[in-house]
């Protein structure tokens, strides 16, 4: 991903980050599925367990992908090593 037009070591991680962060902020706004409506609808009833629950599996997911890609990046670009 290019985020601010330029790619620079360990920026990767968070530029995925914010990515997931903003699709979670449009769905809030927009959307009838996903977590960021999971968490907008929760929190319209007050169901406060359930919003805390909702973001703590954003900072999973968000993580999750940050391994991810870090272990994808050093077995794809040799020259890191």
């Amino acid at each position: 991903m290019i985020y601010g037009g330029t790619i620079t070591e360990g920026s990767q991680d968070v530029t995925l980050s914010t990515s997931f962060l903003l699709l979670t902020m449009a769905e809030m706004i927009g959307a009838s599925s996903g977590l960021g409506y999971f968490i907008k609808n929760y929190f319209d009833y007050a169901n406060y367990t359930n919003v805390i629950a909702g973001i703590i599996l954003i900072g999973i997911v968000v993580r999750v992908l940050n391994v991810f890609l870090s272990f994808a990046e050093r077995r794809l670009i040799k020259w890191k090593e």
